[in-house]
């Protein structure tokens, strides 16, 4: 059975649909007269508008029915490697659908059928739209890359991967591909410190920062240091693993506490940070 992990909805459009691109970011607050709050910049390398079925190549199919207001499929079948392949394709009409992300389970890691994220969410259909982590592990599911839904990062970027951007306009669906590099780090006052990780198991010497979008909580094992926060202020540093994350906040975790790391804490209500560094992008 195949599973997968996140899609692109395609619904029928609403005349009162609209949506809007937005850097992530955690309104930032005072701490004890100190501002804390999470950032993550996107550069752009290369751009290139497109339309979704442009990647498709028209000589593949020979006939396009039409299945609702806007949508044509076609099925072909091709060989690959002296396999035979069935290839399902949409042409879609931008101006009548509208293109949705949703990741399985709505949560940054899980896996689910494309089927039962369409019916989940009352779509038309579903197509796959991503590289994740697939095994055994609670991690399966996993984005393998830049993941933004409604204007928040689910994912960091990586390795110089091209992504898909969709942006739902009042009176059309707009699609463009491009290569992206994200740069993520954690501030504050002053004091800056890069984020390697966003939403993703914890490795070692990493920083990683774990939203709401991720899970109830951040799933490491105990002896990991982590800085919750919420409402941009630091509420609490704790050793046990697996803290739970504030709604209107987040958690950053990072290597396994060692001797005279609890009496660093305290730099973190004066704005210190042990790991600051200068944006790479």
């Amino acid at each position: 059975m195949v599973h997968f992990h996140k899609t692109t909805r395609l619904s029928q459009r609403s005349s009162t649909a609209t949506s809007r691109v937005a850097q992530n970011a955690v309104k930032d607050r005072l701490l004890n007269g100190i501002r804390v709050f999470m950032f993550a910049r996107v550069r752009i390398l290369f751009s290139a508008l497109g339309v979704l079925c442009a990647l498709c190549g028209q000589s593949l199919a020979q006939e396009w029915k039409s299945v609702a207001d806007g949508v044509e499929y076609a099925e072909v079948r091709r060989e690959f490697s002296g396999k035979s392949v069935n290839i399902n394709l949409l042409r879609l009409d931008l101006k009548k659908v509208r293109l949705d992300v949703h990741h399985a389970m709505d949560a940054a890691i899980g896996t689910e059928k494309t089927s039962s994220i369409a019916t989940r969410h009352k779509a038309f259909a579903a197509i796959n739209a991503g590289f994740f982590r697939l095994d055994t592990s609670i991690w399966a599911g996993e984005a393998a890359g830049l993941l933004k839904v409604d204007g928040k990062v689910w994912s960091e970027s990586s390795k110089d991967r091209v992504a898909m951007i969709i942006s739902n306009k009042l009176t059309e669906t707009r699609v463009g591909m491009t290569q992206l590099n994200t740069y993520t780090a954690l501030k504050v006052g002053k004091k800056e410190s890069k984020v390697w990780g966003i939403n993703r198991e914890l490795e070692e010497k990493d920083l990683v920062a774990f939203t709401p979008a991720f899970h109830t909580t951040t799933l490491t094992r105990s002896g990991v240091l982590e800085v919750i926060i919420a409402g941009g202020k630091v509420i609490r540093i704790s050793d046990g693993g697996s803290s739970r994350i504030p709604t209107n906040g987040f958690v950053i975790a990072g290597p396994a506490v060692r001797p005279g790391m609890a009496e660093r804490h305290e730099g973190w209500n004066k704005g210190h940070l042990g790991n600051d560094q200068n944006p790479t992008n």
